[in-house]
C-alpha cells in the first residue's frame, strides 16, 4: 500500500475497538509504517498494546485517508508546521517531504513536547533535519508553556503562508 505524509490509518483491534494515527513517514520513504503511539496505562486502546503488539504480532489496518498532505511544496511562500506531543507525526513525515521538495521558501516547525516529558521526544532527528536545511527554522518547546502566541509573534510576515497543524488531543 502506498501512502502521502500527513495521511492516516485505523488500527483495528480484535474487539474491533479502532482509533486513526498518522504514519511517521511517507512510502516514499519507507516501505514500513511507523506510528508513534502516546500510551496511557488505563486507555481503552494504547492500554492494551503491550499484550498484543510486539514483533512479529499482525495488527489489521485500514487506510490510507485524507488529504492532510503537502498542497504546493514548491511555493515560494513560506510554510508554518505547528505540533503538539505525538501530533508531531504527520507533522514529521511532511516536514520530511517539504525538505526534499524544491522548495523557494523558509520553513518553521513549532513545536511542544509531550506533557511530564522533560526533553522533546523526537529532539534528536527534528534537530538533524534542521541542520540539514539552512532553510528550516525550528522552535521546540516543553509541554505546558504559552508556546503557540510566544512562537508566531517571533515569524517573519506570513501573508500566504501555508500552515500545518496537529496535536494529539
Amino acid at each position: 500500500t502506498r501512502w502521502q505524509a500527513g495521511q492516516y490509518f485505523t488500527v483495528l483491534l480484535n474487539d474491533d475497538t479502532a482509533r486513526c494515527y498518522s504514519p511517521v513517514a511517507s512510502s516514499r520513504h519507507s516501505e514500513l509504517l511507523e506510528f508513534h503511539i502516546r500510551y496511557r496505562q488505563h486507555g481503552g486502546f494504547s492500554g492494551r498494546l503491550p499484550d498484543i503488539a510486539y514483533p512479529g504480532a499482525t495488527l489489521r489496518l485500514q487506510g490510507p485517508f485524507g488529504h492532510f498532505t503537502l498542497r504546493d511544496p514548491h511555493s515560494d511562500k513560506p510554510t508554518v508546521f505547528i505540533a503538539q506531543g505525538t501530533g508531531l507525526s504527520p507533522i514529521l513525515a511532511l516536514l520530511e517531504e517539504w525538505q526534499l521538495s524544491q522548495h523557494n521558501a523558509n520553513g518553521f516547525l513549532l513545536a511542544e513536547g509531550i506533557e511530564g516529558e522533560q526533553a522533546h521526544y523526537l529532539g534528536s532527528r527534528l534537530a538533524t533535519l534542521g541542520q540539514q536545511n539552512e532553510a528550516l527554522t525550528l522552535d521546540l518547546r516543553p509541554s505546558g508553556s504559552d508556546w503557540i502566541a510566544d512562537s508566531l509573534t517571533k515569524l517573519p510576515e506570513l501573508q500566504g503562508a501555508a500552515v500545518y497543524i496537529c496535536g494529539d488531543g
